[in-house]
């Protein structure tokens, strides 16, 4: 009797003590993509000579700064030759190196996307004449407005739209002007029925041996 109330006894332990396995969790399903927008190509064409244009401008005046760096560097650097050649100098040499390096790998990269820019316009040009058009006359539109702002560079925004209308000018002659519409007096009238002589003369004997 004793030996069953202890094996009950440890039954139910056993039971208290076990660990309770919780329910399987279901995963969330995935949300739904987020539906995109699609590109306009006249903004896009529009986007891409903004940025020919922005590189073409700033590469000038970067090649410039880069040279006149470099001469203020040799100039100073002839005045410390002409005193002593010392470790200071080696040292100035070597640290100029790496910023010369640095400025001509920056001019090169900036070379490189402009080419790449100017390709890509190009290519616009034979792929997708019309959109190539508009994009052109929405930055000079834009350049237009600009230029009626206070402050504004008047000589650099007169110069960019000369030469963007420039541009634009021999597309409008590649494009097709659109018929003029059509006067409704000029619509052709019934066609007319062209009548033999020859069948007239011999009705008109047939007739007359009547």
């Amino acid at each position: 009797m004793r030996a069953r109330n202890r094996s009950s006894r440890n039954n139910r332990r056993g039971r208290k003590g076990s660990p309770v396995t919780p329910p399987p969790v279901t995963p969330a399903p995935p949300a739904p993509p987020t539906p995109t927008t699609p590109l306009d190509p006249v903004v896009t064409i529009a986007q891409s000579i903004e940025a020919r244009d922005q590189l073409s401008l700033s590469l000038p005046a970067l090649q410039a700064q880069h040279e006149a760096a470099r001469q203020e560097f040799l100039r100073t650097l002839a005045g410390d030759l002409q005193k002593t050649v010392s470790d200071a100098v080696r040292e100035r040499w070597l640290a100029w190196q790496s910023t010369e390096a640095r400025a001509v790998e920056q001019l090169e990269a900036r070379q490189q996307l402009l080419n790449l820019f100017t390709q890509r316009v190009e290519t616009f040009k034979q792929t997708s004449l019309d959109e190539t058009t508009r994009a052109l006359q929405s930055v000079i539109t834009r350049l237009t407005n600009e230029r009626g702002q206070v402050g504004a560079d008047q000589s650099a925004l007169n110069a960019r739209l000369a030469k963007l209308t420039d541009e634009l000018k021999p597309l409008q002659i590649v494009l097709p002007s659109p018929a003029p519409p059509r006067d409704p007096k000029d619509k052709p009238g019934p066609p007319t029925r062209t009548i033999n002589d020859k069948n007239l003369r011999l009705s008109a004997g047939k007739k007359r041996g009547a």
